[in-house]
Order: C-alpha cells, then sequence, then structure tokens
C-alpha cells in the first residue's frame, strides 16, 4: 500500500536545523549547502602564472557566491566535509599570444583539465575552462591550476568551485 507523507520541513534530530524545505508549490529548498565558488575581486593582467590559480593576487581571500567553510582561503584548498558525487570545474583567462591550462586535482592528482592556445593577436583573450564529476570522500582535497605566462583575472569570469550533487 502506498504512503503519503505530508511535511513542509525537515530537521536535523540533534539541534533542529532546517535540511529541506517544501513550499506550497512543491519547491524544495536545501538551506546548507555543500561546496563553495571562489573568484577574483579585482580584474588584473599579469605575468608567470604557474602553480594554483587561486594563489594570485585577490582569488587567494575573496569568496563569491557561497563556501560552506571547508575552502580555506589561506591554503586555497577545499576539504571535501560529506562524501559523495562532486562538480567541480574552474575558468580562468590568458591574453594575447599566450597558452593557458586549467586542471583541477583531487588529493594531488589531476581529475581532468583543458586548454586553449593563444592567438596572433596580442589583444584578444584566450578561455580555459573545464568541469567534471568526481567521486570524493570526506577530507579529500581540491585545488584548482593553471599555467600560462599572462593571465588575466576578471571579476566575473575567474574562478574556482565544487558543490555536491548527490
Amino acid at each position: 500500500m502506498a504512503s503519503i507523507l505530508k511535511v513542509n520541513t525537515i530537521q536535523d534530530a540533534t539541534n533542529s536545523n532546517t535540511a529541506l524545505s517544501i513550499d506550497s508549490s512543491g519547491r524544495v529548498a536545501r538551506p546548507v549547502r555543500v561546496g563553495f565558488k571562489i573568484g577574483a575581486s579585482t580584474h588584473d593582467q599579469t605575468s608567470n602564472l604557474s602553480g594554483t590559480i587561486t594563489q594570485y593576487n585577490n582569488l587567494r581571500t575573496t569568496v563569491g557566491d557561497f563556501n560552506d567553510g571547508n575552502y580555506n582561503t589561506s591554503t586555497c584548498v577545499y576539504t571535501v566535509p560529506v562524501a559523495g558525487v562532486y562538480m567541480t570545474g574552474c575558468h580562468a583567462f590568458s591574453y594575447g599570444t599566450n597558452h593557458i591550462e586549467v586542471f583541477v586535482m583531487q588529493n594531488g592528482t589531476c581529475v581532468g583539465g583543458n586548454q586553449q592556445n593563444g592567438t596572433t593577436n596580442e589583444s584578444n583573450y584566450e578561455v580555459a575552462t573545464f568541469c567534471t564529476i568526481t567521486n570524493c570522500a570526506v577530507g579529500d582535497l581540491l585545488t584548482a591550476h593553471a599555467n600560462s605566462s599572462k593571465y588575466h583575472l576578471n571579476t566575473q569570469s575567474s574562478f574556482f568551485y565544487a558543490f555536491l550533487i548527490g
């Protein structure tokens, strides 16, 4: 026999924190998100990018849309708090004739990336963007990296993110 459970709010048993809310139209809201998105707070062009993209300029200390508290702005490392499948990626620009490569590491191992070759026009911008889905365990470490001889930080378009999808 089928059953119907009618609730507006689901809370944890210990602290009564709201885990899910359901409105009268059936839309489900999760007030606590697992993940982060961090990006640049200023426009900047810099030479000799090599290493973790979040270690350069204002990407280190600026949190964008959200941070569940597990992205460390000092070390530029996200420590996975909940086991599951995560969507993660990064986005960065190079300018002029410069090649750019971006990639995401999980516990020091590359889980994928993308690259873009520069053009012959010094005033053009090239974008390298990457997104992947990866299975993570509690305590896994996620970092974003980029390599380019010249890169461009853009407040709307240079970022690193990860979030739990299931």
